[in-house]
């Protein structure tokens, strides 16, 4: 390492060139890189829905849902397939294994489903995206005096703009104008056997056009000859329309222009709009593609004579927002640590050489994010804005060791070598060590790496750089700028030095009490943990102002009794002080559908946003809300804030069993004897109990004596079942279908003709019996096993917690033929994630361990070094329990920061010691001395660190995102309570492991040290 500083001291300009490209390409690199809010990567969940008019849940899932199931689940990248059927839908959670093409995924499950024979009606299987793909812009178009029929047209055009926009995938458009003529069958039609398929086939024969052939004249010229049907043009040629042998169309049918908007609407702040949502294209930079989409939108309202184009939200702003977050909180870090270093060295030129490792660090990890692809999101972001606080640990380390030999009065070029190439092996040890620690976040598989893996390639870019410029850029500048001192004094005998002395002999005379101690202390503060004193969650929550929510109605609401309905929600949210940008939908399918197995085609769902300053936030919003939706909306009612992140904050358990009954009496005692008197304590909102919901259901029962076969039965019904398409009338579909309110009229039904085996015609009510029963409104199958949910959402931090306390309560109960599975949920989250981060931790020590062992060349002195990882949580997670802040995801990532951070300042403190070792001083004294030669190192470092985490720590800018405050009240504690303590547990552990004897002036090579006086201070090797 010697040899490297001499080149470059020899060669400044050069190293001072190459600096300068390095951060010249980095600031370019920045201008390049993508933005988005989080980093791409395939969410392991494929979620697809499948429609099948007609077919109630149980049908539904033997029909349609086990066959699927038994088709997709063979499938290699098939992890595991719940299915969740309901009356005419079902909802396929396939689980892909990590690392799978989603897109690949899909299409070969797809492909699966369209090769099984399933019943009619059916067309297969769309799918929707995960977290990751959801809409970067949601906008309205909302037509002049309720045009929509005019507007539909501007926004089809619109949209075909929009999707030719640099970056967008696709966009999906909602509501609006969607004329056609509906033919109704009457009861007395039905009861004459009238078949909607007969009417449907009769208008589409009207409309057909064929070829009849050519005739020619008498001058042989020919004339070819096309049939045609009666011209229908509009309802009253339709209604006139003849059926053979029945009369005409209009004799037995209702015929009426309808629109889309009679079947579900959409409305923007109380007036009918257009709903339009614009997706992202994988891989395309979301703040690019977001601007293009604003400018598209604000061309198309400046051009509209339907209406005006309001946008509801963009994701652009909260990615600029977290941006601008965390480069603030970085460059205060930054600012802070460098005033940190002024306060040791009391030197500006010293202080501005070694903050030079910030910029040059981070600008060289930009460097590599930009060559590798990598894109600017608040993941990437946090990395480096947490790295500020490491990167400039290795230039501390160096340029106080080059201080320590100016000090002295050392010449200046001697001091640039002699300091850097000292303290060498122990940057490179502890530098290798740290980025050992972060590396395995992106690389141990898992949801968690998925999302952390541009996070460790950062941050291990970062702190490499920060090695190569501490012992390239820092000597070379320090050569430019720095000068011995004119009163050389021994570094050693300051007031810092001595201080630590006390400390020092404390920890290896009293060792065998200072290690028990430290133990107990850690095992104190696990218990308390275990306990409870630290909330538990898997992701906090990010603060936003907008809220999504549902109100349900019964099945069958028309758009018009919709409207009546929601009335009253309307009104209420008039109330909201601040609230802006309210869409309600009803009838009309959006992303959020996706997810969400209980939302129906009679959902109603909304959004808005609220005011920055209003009286009452978010939260109490939300609260508020729930309590007018839940008496309110008695079928169900939710409202939650929205997240920018994978979800959290949910409870759900599984009840597994053989039968349906069972489960759904299970599911009923649990809610009605555990979650609903609890909820209030536990801060349980939105019980769903979807395994005990249940719908009414006709029976239609075949009598044993009746001379009918079961597909005459069906035959007679199918008028009444379904709607069957009928052609155009221009550019207006034409629908035929039976009157719904037949189907509640058990005389209407008994009345229905129905063909016997020999041709006879007799009445249905002849040859079956009727019956209503209750039946499941969800049949839900987890690996192909019958299962049922229940679910909450969770108000409070602890979700861990709460869940623990739930099911400690609901195991309690005597729960016949049903099995209960708790993965589920935020638990499940929340479980993977201590998994995840366990294993990372785990392979990070071993591999800590291993480059310990490889610069040591020995084993015991490693766990010397890594004894005091052990004992940082100490600090860590007693800072949690102080302030209160919960124990999750940011959390175990700042504990990661602080295995690097204490690793090295152990490496500091041990590699002086077996230097003075291999020098001839004894075993006590080379620790005592190693201590006061690196007290001030240390106390540096970590106070730089905690200096740096303080403005993240703080939340100064409120936009910490998923990287929270918890992460630097993880590190700051540990190190609060870990460094000082460092000083005593290393030498405890030290004279523990170390079992070398003392050296004695033979044992020493001439050449490697001189001997030294027992009167003189024994520095020559260090200084």
């Amino acid at each position: 390492m010697r040899s490297l500083v001499r080149w470059c001291l020899d060669r400044r300009p050069v190293v001072i060139l190459a600096t300068a490209l390095v951060l010249l390409g980095g600031v370019l690199g920045a201008t390049q890189l993508r933005q988005q809010l989080f980093p791409d990567f395939d969410f392991p969940l494929a979620i697809a829905t499948i429609e099948a008019p007609g077919l109630d849940a149980t049908s539904l899932d033997s029909d349609v849902a086990q066959p699927i199931e038994r088709a997709v689940e063979p499938l290699e990248e098939v992890v595991g397939v719940s299915t969740v059927a309901s009356d005419g839908l079902l909802r396929l959670y396939i689980e892909l294994a990590y690392g799978s093409e989603s897109d690949a995924a899909e299409d070969a499950i797809a492909k699966q489903i369209d090769d099984l024979d399933l019943p009619a009606g059916i067309d297969g299987a769309t799918f929707a995206g995960g977290f990751q793909e959801q809409a970067v812009v949601i906008a309205t178009i909302t037509p002049k005096d309720g045009d929509l029929a005019g507007a539909s047209d501007e926004a089809a055009e619109l949209r075909r703009d929009l999707e030719a926009t640099e970056g967008v995938g696709r966009v999906d458009l909602a509501g609006g104008s969607d004329p056609r003529l509906q033919v109704t069958l009457t009861g007395a039609a039905l009861a004459r056997g009238v078949t909607a398929q007969q009417v449907a086939t009769t208008i589409e024969a009207a409309q057909t056009r064929t070829n009849a052939g050519v005739l020619r004249d008498a001058a042989g010229i020919p004339t070819g000859v096309v049939l045609e049907g009666p011209a229908i043009g509009d309802v009253a040629g339709l209604r006139a329309l003849a059926i053979p042998g029945v009369g005409t169309v209009g004799s037995v049918a209702e015929i009426r222009e309808v629109d889309a908007a009679d079947a579900g609407f959409a409305t923007a702040n109380g007036v009918p709009a257009l709903s339009l949502s614009v997706f992202r294209e994988t891989g395309k930079d979301e703040v690019a593609t977001v601007d293009g989409t604003l400018e598209v939108l604000d061309a198309a309202e400046k051009s509209f004579g339907a209406g005006s184009v309001d946008v509801l939200y963009e994701t652009a702003s909260d990615i600029r927002g977290s941006i601008r977050g965390l480069i603030l909180e970085g460059t205060l870090g930054a600012f802070f640590a460098v005033v940190v270093i002024f306060l040791f060295l009391r030197s500006i030129r010293g202080t501005l050489v070694a903050a030079i490792s910030i910029p040059t660090s981070i600008v060289f990890g930009i460097l590599v994010a930009w060559l590798l692809g990598l894109t600017i999101n608040v993941i990437t972001l946090a990395g480096l804005t947490i790295a500020v606080g490491r990167v400039i640990d290795d230039g501390i380390v160096v340029l106080e060791n080059i201080h320590k030999h100016l000090e002295r009065g050392v010449p200046r070029r001697q001091a640039m070598i002699d300091g850097t190439g000292e303290v060498a092996t122990a940057i490179a040890s502890s530098s290798i060590a740290t980025a050992a620690v972060f590396l395995p976040i992106g690389l141990v598989g898992g949801l968690i790496s998925e999302i952390f893996l541009s996070f460790s390639i950062i941050v291990t870019a970062a702190l490499l750089a920060s090695l190569l410029v501490a012992v390239t850029i820092i000597p070379v500048v320090g050569a430019y700028v720095l000068r011995p001192s004119d009163t050389p004094h021994d570094p050693e005998t300051d007031r810092l030095s001595e201080l630590v002395v006390p400390a020092t002999r404390f920890g290896i005379k009293w060792r065998w009490i200072v290690i028990p101690t430290a133990f107990l202390t850690m095992i104190g503060v696990f218990i308390a943990v275990a306990m409870g004193a630290v909330p538990t969650q898997f992701l906090p929550d990010d603060g936003r102002n907008q809220l999504y929510g549902t109100a349900q109605l019964a099945p069958g609401t028309t758009a018009a009794e919709a409207r009546t309905q929601l009335k009253p929600l309307e009104e209420r949210f008039a109330e909201v002080d601040g609230l802006e940008d309210l869409q309600l939908t009803y009838g009309i399918a959006s992303g959020n559908a996706a997810f969400d197995p209980t939302v129906s085609s009679s959902t109603a769902e909304y959004f808005f946003s609220i005011k920055e300053g209003s009286k009452q936030d978010a939260d109490e919003v939300e609260t508020a809300l729930r309590a007018f939706g839940e008496r309110e909306y008695e079928l169900g009612f939710g409202v939650q804030r929205i997240s920018n992140g994978p979800p959290s904050g949910t409870f759900q358990v599984n009840i597994d069993g053989e039968d349906q009954a069972k489960i759904a009496a299970a599911a009923q005692q649990i809610t009605d004897e555990v979650l609903e008197p609890n909820a209030t304590n536990w801060g349980l909102v939105e019980i769903e109990a979807q395994a005990a919901q249940a719908i009414p259901q006709l029976v239609i029962r075949r009598r044993a004596d009746a001379d009918i076969t079961p597909e005459a039965l069906q035959a007679a019904l199918a008028g009444i079942s379904g709607t069957v398409p009928a052609g155009t009338s221009g550019d207006v579909p034409i629908t035929v279908a039976a009157d719904s309110s037949l189907a509640a009229d058990p005389a209407a039904l008994r009345a229905l003709p129905v063909a016997t085996s020999d041709g006879r015609e007799l009445r249905l009510g002849d040859v079956a019996t009727f019956e209503r029963v209750e039946s499941p409104a969800f049949v839900n199958r987890v690996e192909g096993e019958l299962s049922g949910s229940i679910t909450a959402r969770l108000t409070k931090e602890d979700t861990a917690g709460t869940n623990k306390d739930i099911r400690a309560a609901v195991e309690k109960l005597d729960l016949a033929g049903v099995e209960l599975d708790w993965e589920q949920g935020d638990q499940e989250f929340t479980n993977q994630m201590f998994a995840d981060m366990g294993l990372a931790m785990a392979v990070a020590i071993v591999l800590v361990f291993f480059v310990l062992v490889l610069f040591f060349g020995s084993i015991a002195q490693p766990f010397t070094i890594l004894a005091p990882i052990m004992f940082s949580f100490i600090g860590s997670f007693g800072a949690l329990i102080v302030t209160g802040r919960p124990l999750g995801l940011p959390a175990m990532i700042g504990q990661l920061l602080l295995i690097g951070i204490i690793v090295s300042n152990s490496i500091l403190l041990v590699d002086a010691t077996i230097r003075l070792r291999r020098a001839g001083v004894r075993r006590d004294e080379a620790i005592i001395r190693a201590a006061r030669l690196r007290v001030r190192p240390v106390l540096m470092t970590a106070s730089a660190t905690i200096a740096a985490l303080l403005p993240l720590s703080l939340g100064i800018s409120g936009e910490g995102g998923i990287i929270s405050q918890s992460l630097g009240t993880v590190v700051i504690g540990g190190l609060l309570v870990a460094t000082l303590p460092t000083l005593v547990i290393v030498p405890a552990f030290y004279r523990l492991f170390d079992r070398d004897h003392d050296l004695t002036d033979e044992d020493i090579h001439p050449r490697d040290v001189r001997p030294v006086p027992p009167t003189e201070h024994v520095h020559a090797p260090l200084v």
